[in-house]
This record gives structure tokens, C-alpha cells and sequence, in this order.
């Protein structure tokens, strides 16, 4: 009898560590995959990360634009810890994070505090029979406000030849490419406050401004009614034709030209030739 109940016990141990207990010990889980170069993982994080602040709410339109302007350098002659100079490459084209951008943004608010996102997209540089393959991957996760995107791979070659990294990228990066600093961008930096070429810190601030306002719908100029002043007076040509503007009108040329007479700036006979016009007028 002790030991059928030592057995139930047993069972029902069993029973409740599989339904509760199995999730907590799970260390990986897709999110995302189209082959095996592109994918998406929630993971543990390292402790020494401290916690994270997930779940957290960022919206798909905002991290593709992220994305979309992360740049960086590769080395004339690509050796390792050669510095990096020349041309500035597109890290990411549009079509290559389309599926890959609503899935990150539904994996930051799936993320628990003690948890980052593993990430890897494929894609391909080059003409259509001479390009090459390639993979940018790493981990994201945001802390202290600030969206932290660190690269395993930035655009390296998928090839027999090479071996992609696969070390943690937090601790060792053997990559000659470089990620470029600007606005809304910048490295982070290490115990002697050197950059660290791999490490993207987005000022998630900053984007969420520039979004906004890039949203904001263009105010509308209101016409004002043009005003005429009751004591302003009308010009001849502009007010409405009666006989006294008429003749008020007719009055005013006849002493301007009367004038023009008598400062001889006309004949005789320009005079009565003109004068007679505008009479006739009447």
C-alpha cells in the first residue's frame, strides 16, 4: 500500500513538472524561420546583462526604419583587425527584413526580462552569377532605454571557405567590418572607452521623435478674406461706374493735362487735341 502510493505521488510529481516546470528550463525558442540562415530565437540572456527591459512594445514601422539606416565599413584588403575605410554599405535592404521586421517586433513583446532575441537574416550582394551569399546575425535587446543590436556576422560571405562566427558576440568578434555611428546611432564603448566595432546602441528616443514627426499630418494655411477698409478709398477702375465717379474722373484729366500745358511739356495743339477727346466723354 506505501508503495502504490509512493508511486502515485511519483506520478503526479512527474505530471506536474512537465506541465509547469518544463517551460522554465527551456532555453531557446523560434519565433521565426525561413531556412537555415534566417531566423528568429528567444533565448536566456547572460546573467551579467543584469535584467532586461522586456517585454517591451516597439512598433514594426519604427525598428524597419532602424534597420534600413544601419550602415557600416568593410577594409580595402579584408584582414582581420584592418581598419576599416572607404565606401559606406546598406546593411539591410527592404525586401531582405520584410518577413523578418513584424516578427521582432512581436518577439519584444513576447521577451521576458531575462531574455534577448537571436537573430540571423541571409541575403545576397553582387550580380546575379558572380554575388555571394551572405549572413548578418546577432542578438538584440534593450536596456537602460536604448535598443542594443550586437552582430556575430555583419554581411560576411556564406562560403565553403569561411566559417562564420559563431562565438558570443558580447566577448569576441573577429569580424574586419565595421558599424558606422551617426544620429540616433552610436558604438558602444569598452572599459577603456573604445568603441566596440560590432556593438549598435539605438537611442530608441530619438527614432520614436523622428517617426512621429514624420507622421504628423501638415497643418492646413487658412486663407484669410482679403479686408478692404470702410475709410479706404476706391480707385476709379475699381469702384462701380456712375456719373459722378465719371466726371470726377474726367475732371482729374483735364487738370492734369491743363498742367502738363502750362509746364510746356505739350503744345498747342496737343493740348486742344486731347482736351477735346475727353470732353467728348461727356
Amino acid at each position: 500500500m506505501k508503495k502504490e502510493r509512493n508511486l502515485i505521488v511519483s506520478l503526479v510529481f512527474v505530471l506536474g513538472f512537465s506541465l509547469l516546470g518544463f517551460k522554465f528550463f527551456e532555453r531557446s525558442k523560434y519565433l521565426w524561420k525561413a531556412g537555415e540562415y534566417s531566423y528568429l530565437r528567444l533565448e536566456n540572456a547572460p546573467k551579467k546583462l543584469g535584467s532586461l527591459e522586456h517585454p517591451k512594445e516597439l512598433s514594426p514601422e519604427m525598428l524597419k526604419e532602424i534597420f534600413l539606416a544601419i550602415e557600416y565599413q568593410r577594409p580595402l584588403v579584408n584582414i582581420p583587425f584592418s581598419k576599416p575605410r572607404g565606401k559606406e554599405y546598406q546593411l539591410f535592404l527592404p525586401e531582405e527584413i520584410e518577413e523578418f521586421i513584424p516578427h521582432l517586433a512581436e518577439g519584444f513583446k513576447q521577451a521576458q526580462s531575462n531574455q534577448w532575441l537571436n537573430f540571423s537574416v541571409k541575403c545576397k550582394r553582387g550580380k546575379i552569377f558572380f554575388g555571394a551569399e551572405r549572413i548578418t546575425d546577432g542578438v538584440a535587446f534593450i536596456k537602460d532605454g536604448k535598443l542594443n543590436l550586437v552582430f556575430r556576422n555583419i554581411a560576411e560571405k556564406l562560403s565553403v571557405d569561411e566559417n562564420l562566427n559563431t562565438s558570443n558576440p558580447l566577448k569576441y568578434y573577429p569580424g574586419s567590418a565595421r558599424l558606422i555611428e551617426k544620429e540616433g546611432f552610436s558604438l558602444k564603448k569598452n572599459k577603456k572607452s573604445k568603441p566596440i566595432p560590432n556593438w549598435l546602441v539605438v537611442d530608441l528616443k530619438w527614432w520614436e521623435e523622428k517617426l512621429s514627426a514624420s507622421q504628423k499630418p501638415e497643418e492646413k494655411i487658412k486663407e484669410k478674406p482679403e479686408e478692404t477698409a470702410p475709410s479706404q478709398e476706391l480707385k476709379p477702375e475699381q469702384a462701380k461706374p456712375g456719373k459722378e465717379v465719371k466726371e470726377k474722373s474726367i475732371k482729374e484729366r483735364l487738370l492734369e493735362l491743363k498742367e502738363l500745358y502750362e509746364e510746356g511739356l505739350i503744345t498747342e495743339e496737343e493740348y486742344k487735341k486731347k482736351r477735346q477727346e475727353i470732353l467728348d466723354q461727356l
